[in-house]
């Protein structure tokens, strides 16, 4: 109740405001029960705008995170502020956005019912997609070396970011959303997460959109990318599966997309058994880029 109190007027200084978010996270702020959750992310809010350093200092007590500032570039675990933001670098050089870990992104009323609820979700979920191209027990490694080596690059050298950009309720009732959890554009560093948890695993999500945003091996040109019959010779989809399976394995696999994300080496242990009729669906889908 006295957090409550805390943070009913924006009016409130920012002593009594990071008062009340230590109240929060001493009651489990971060376990994100929904009115909890709702305190918390209204409290960050206001502190944002009334004192950054102490908005700040809350963002690095996350637990899990650590509370280092990043001073080279090639520093890892550690945070960055870049054009106004804080992001966190976690291992594999995959940036997190603070608006992911805080609940905050745009304005107006904001759908976030499809995304992790805790922020070390996101921490993990970035690491393990940056461990897939690790030289020797990296997934993606042990499965397209070459293409990896080149995704590691793009880790390292873009440091990619994960933004969350949950739709506003009334456009997501207008348009019936919900269809599409994340995007990324090729040859780009920002990995778009819009309803993360109808994706199946956010490790994957993030995997999976980051080889659309490298774009050395997504192989489909046309507006039907996500439709079953052409995702099915899609690689970043095999990619993905591969590298974080699920049981059993999706119908819709193709022996081409397959053969396209693995290496020439792997591809009759990995992708036999699987369909290698081609049919009309593959002109339809245009692959090539």
């Amino acid at each position: 109740e006295d957090a409550r109190a805390h943070l009913a007027g924006a009016e409130n200084s920012s002593v009594k405001i990071s008062s009340a978010l230590m109240c929060l996270e001493t009651l489990g702020a971060l376990t994100w029960s929904t009115e909890i959750n709702q305190l918390y992310s209204q409290g960050m809010k206001i502190l944002r705008h009334q004192n950054q350093q102490k908005y700040f200092d809350h963002l690095k007590s996350l637990p899990g995170f650590s509370r280092e500032e990043c001073e080279r570039d090639e520093q890892v675990e550690c945070w960055q502020m870049e054009s106004g933001i804080y992001y966190y670098v976690a291992r594999g050089h995959i940036r997190i956005s603070e608006g992911c870990l805080t609940r905050q992104a745009g304005v107006g009323r904001l759908d976030w019912s499809t995304f992790p609820t805790n922020p070390r979700d996101y921490l993990e979920a970035a690491r393990k997609a940056g461990e897939t191209v690790r030289p020797k027990k990296g997934c993606y490694t042990a499965i397209n070396k070459e293409k990896a080596e080149g995704l590691a690059f793009y880790y390292e050298t873009k440091r990619p970011r994960i933004l969350c950009t949950p739709e506003r309720e009334p456009e997501k009732k207008a348009t019936g959303g919900g269809e599409r959890c994340a995007y990324a554009y090729p040859h780009s560093f920002d990995l778009y997460l819009t309803a993360p948890n109808l994706c199946g695993g956010l490790a994957r999500t993030i995997f999976h959109e980051s080889m659309h945003a490298e774009g050395e091996i997504d192989n489909l040109e046309t507006f039907s990318h996500n439709n079953g019959a052409c995702r099915s010779f899609d690689a970043v989809y095999h990619c993905s599966y591969l590298c974080f399976p699920e049981k059993p394995r999706p119908d819709f696999f193709h022996q081409r997309g397959c053969e396209s994300c693995v290496s020439e080496e792997r591809a009759e242990a990995l992708c036999s058994g699987l369909p290698d009729a081609l049919g009309s669906n593959l002109q339809m889908c245009g692959v090539g880029r």
